[in-house]
């Protein structure tokens, strides 16, 4: 954090803006928990929750009564689920707490994950050596509070944050050649969004097979685990069968 401390210090105009940067992001926050709360059901829908949310339920509610998982109609994108059938069973927990405390606590813990992203990829700068990307990313620190796409999956309490971050890590584990968290990482992107997965050519383009064909087939041992969880879980048949569809 030496290039935010430098920044900070050599210009005041930065100061002024990360100031009102800052304003902005703690009033977006308020704003967002208001939205979380169910509010304003008009703007969120019959079911008064960020529209994301409701899809993982239904996925996790129609597992644990062991009805399709993948909706035959396609004709309405917002019903469509395109994870498999492991991550609906691991989508269980969101009935630990109610559903508006879900909500909330996802809108808290997403901006956490987006705070993660930035300071991950600062660590992984500073381990290439980029000096002058960390430099860029201190003095665009402002822009990154305010970057509506980060908001927008916030709003609709997508995945697409917590991926973002674990393929943020996974690029860090495998520089580091950290295999296990490698492992664990990957195997989380395969069973919710596989294209995210790219940073596992890495080992390929750094001429370090050997820890790639470890990590694919671990990775591969892995899912094949969690899908033999799943399987005892609901049953053989019905797993075979969604993934069928």
């Amino acid at each position: 954090m030496e290039s935010l401390h430098q920044a900070w210090n050599q210009s005041k105009i930065y100061r002024a803006i990360l100031i009102l940067a800052i304003a902005w992001f703690v009033l977006r926050l308020a704003f967002q928990l208001i939205y979380a709360t169910g509010l304003f059901p008009d703007l969120m829908g019959d079911s008064a929750l960020p529209a994301d949310l409701p899809v993982y339920m239904s996925a996790a509610q129609h597992f644990q009564l062991r009805q399709s998982i993948y909706p035959q109609d396609l004709s309405d994108p917002t019903y469509h689920y395109p994870y498999s059938p492991p991550f609906a069973m691991l989508s269980i927990v969101l009935f630990w707490l109610p559903a508006r405390w879900v909500a909330i606590l996802g809108t808290l813990i997403s901006v956490i994950l987006c705070i993660l992203i930035y300071t991950q990829w600062m660590q992984i700068f500073q381990r290439l050596k980029f000096d002058n990307i960390i430099k860029q990313m201190a003095w665009t620190l402002p822009i990154w509070l305010i970057y509506s796409a980060f908001w927008g999956e916030i709003v609709y309490l997508n995945i697409g944050i917590l991926v973002a971050l674990v393929a943020t890590l996974l690029i860090k584990c495998v520089l580091e050649e950290r295999l296990g968290w490698a492992v664990l990482l990957f195997t989380f992107l395969a069973i919710s969004k596989i294209m995210w997965a790219f940073p596992v050519v890495l080992p390929l383009l750094l001429a370090r097979r050997r820890f790639f064909f470890k990590l694919a087939a671990l990775t591969g041992l892995a899912y094949l685990a969690l899908v033999g969880l799943t399987m005892l879980v609901a049953g053989p048949n019905y797993v075979i069968q969604q993934y069928g569809e």
